[in-house]
């Protein structure tokens, strides 16, 4: 799970599905649906993406990492 990584699309049909569940929830007064609006509210809220990172992206940031040290070896 990668965090604050979420495009507005994943946003917005996240923001979807909240609301039917909500909807759905109420509407049929089974408020135990309700429940499971919140964590996916919580994902929304802090953009948590889910899956395995590709090779590409993996190697994206090791790049802006080497490029951000400026090549130097990070002391420990």
């Amino acid at each position: 799970m990668r965090l604050f990584e979420l495009s507005i699309g994943t946003v917005m049909a996240r923001f979807y599905l909240m609301m039917a569940l909500v909807i759905i929830g109420v509407l049929t007064q089974m408020w135990f649906i309700t429940v499971f609006a919140l964590p996916v509210f919580l994902s929304i809220l802090m953009g948590a993406t889910f899956g395995k990172s590709t090779k590409e992206e993996t190697q994206k940031k090791a790049t802006k990492d080497r490029t951000m040290n400026h090549g130097k070896g990070v002391a420990a």
